[in-house]
């Protein structure tokens, strides 16, 4: 993948994470699973539902680690563009009696 198309990635992950639809949802899926595991009586369903929740963080984290990797790509380009810059300033400058 090209660092242009990992920004436009963790753009979108941090659009999707801020989105408040997502939150109230995601928030719900959490505190449901939570509930169903606390009033299990069930040794088999509480481990279903602890497999459920981690499954769940693991979604999280991967949205949260494609933004991370997107703002790093961001200030890489960014990086990139003004050394691009400095280097073309100079050269243009040698140029130039």
């Amino acid at each position: 993948m090209s660092v242009t198309h990992d920004v436009e990635r963790g753009q979108q992950a941090e659009t999707v994470l801020q989105n408040p639809i997502y939150c109230e949802a995601y928030s719900l899926i959490e505190k449901g699973i939570l509930k169903k595991w606390q009033e299990s009586a069930d040794a088999e369903e509480r481990e279903e539902l602890h497999k459920l929740q981690k499954l769940l963080g693991k979604v999280r984290n991967l949205m949260e680690s494609t933004m991370r990797s997107g703002q790093i790509a961001a200030k890489e380009l960014e990086r990139k563009r003004r050394l691009s810059e400095r280097l073309g300033l100079r050269q243009r400058g040698s140029w130039q009696p």
